[in-house]
């Protein structure tokens, strides 16, 4: 098999899950060998991202695998868990409210088949009704047939997930900007930053969820204190963007197996590169990315050859750009001091971008 674009090796998949699944043993071993070897191939010739190259090699590898009874498969992230677990271990999945959910199913059915039975039961009652003068008697032909039932409610019991953890982080950040230092410390929920580092990494193709998906109110939280910072120095739009740029450029670099101990070379959440205090070029674009979002920026993440950078839509701002649905996006760099709008490494100059638009 040739080399396959994302969407055609995503397609292929779920034919290989519908063979597998109607027991098509040969066909599904052959194609199954092929794409294999397409992910490998297309993956080293730089085709597809690592990040699909990991999902979709590893997607393959658990078709094979034989799933042992008294275990509990997360829905999300397919981890094994013990049979009696209400969250998953790896990626803190809510296996109660799944349950929750199907038992409202069957308790609605059972209501159903309930309301079926008394409606055909009232007509003969009623008919019986007609037959008796005595009403007490009526009463108590009537408990006969329909018994009286009492039920209490009772509360579901309090479940501390794998993530909850009491305290928080205190976390300083110190950057300069206009000649001057500036500092900000703020204090983050320990159990908020666990739930996002045991969360599920998204593929490649949906980078900009970790800008989406993140809800933790801490980007809302410093969005709100540099805008009323850079409101009471009376920034100038392009002063207001390069401010928020020089908060994140402030952070280290650091790669992605320094910071985590559960996703190498992955993106983070926003919350993570704060708690972490910095990020490899993922972590930090996006992290400008969606500080920028918040002030109501038009933003994009462009990935280029091992990189990736962020691009805002502003009208009054200079420098290199690139140009997506028919407005410019200037070029800003969030790894390292000193970058300003617009500005671009000279090995990146003549490169082209892939632009994810959040």
């Amino acid at each position: 098999m040739s080399s396959v674009t994302e969407e055609k090796i995503e397609k292929i998949y779920r034919y290989i899950e519908k063979n597998r699944e109607k027991r098509n043993e040969k066909e599904y071993k052959r194609i199954k060998k092929s794409l294999e070897r397409a992910l490998i191939e297309d993956y080293k010739r730089r085709i597809i991202s690592k990040y699909f190259f990991e999902e979709y090699y590893t997607k393959l590898q658990n078709l094979d695998r034989k799933k042992k009874k008294g275990i509990k498969y997360c829905l999300r992230c397919d981890a094994p868990n013990e049979k009696d677990a209400e969250f998953c271990e790896n990626c803190g999945y809510a296996f109660r409210e799944r349950e929750e959910k199907t038992t409202s199913k069957k308790v609605w059915a059972l209501a159903m088949i309930v309301g079926c039975i008394v409606g055909l039961l009232v007509p003969q009652i009623l008919l019986m009704a007609d037959e008796m003068t005595d009403l007490g008697s009526f009463i108590s032909e009537l408990k006969t047939i329909i018994p009286s039932h009492s039920s209490t409610e009772t509360s579901p019991p309090e479940t501390t997930p794998p993530w909850y953890e009491e305290g928080y982080y205190s976390k300083k950040f110190e950057w300069e900007y206009m000649g001057y230092i500036w500092t900000y410390e703020m204090e983050i929920s320990k159990s908020d930053y666990n739930r996002y580092q045991q969360m599920e990494r998204y593929p490649y193709s949906e980078i900009t969820k970790y800008i989406t998906e993140d809800k933790s109110g801490v980007v809302e939280r410093v969005a709100q204190t540099l805008r009323e910072a850079a409101d009471k120095e009376h920034y100038s739009e392009g002063e207001r963007i390069y401010f928020v740029i020089a908060f994140v450029q402030g952070l280290p670099y650091y790669p992605d197996n320094v910071t985590s101990l559960l996703h190498n070379e992955w993106p983070k959440f926003p919350i993570e590169t704060l708690v972490d205090g910095g990020g490899d070029c993922e972590d930090t674009s996006i992290l400008v990315a969606a500080l920028l979002d918040e002030w109501n920026y038009e933003v994009v993440l462009l990935e280029l050859p091992g990189h990736m950078a962020v691009g805002v839509w502003c009208e009054s701002c200079s420098g290199s750009y690139v140009t997506y649905d028919g407005r410019n996006y200037f070029y800003l760099e969030t790894t390292g001091e000193g970058w300003e709008i617009g500005d671009i490494p000279p090995e990146y100059e003549n490169s082209s971008a892939k632009i994810y638009e959040v």
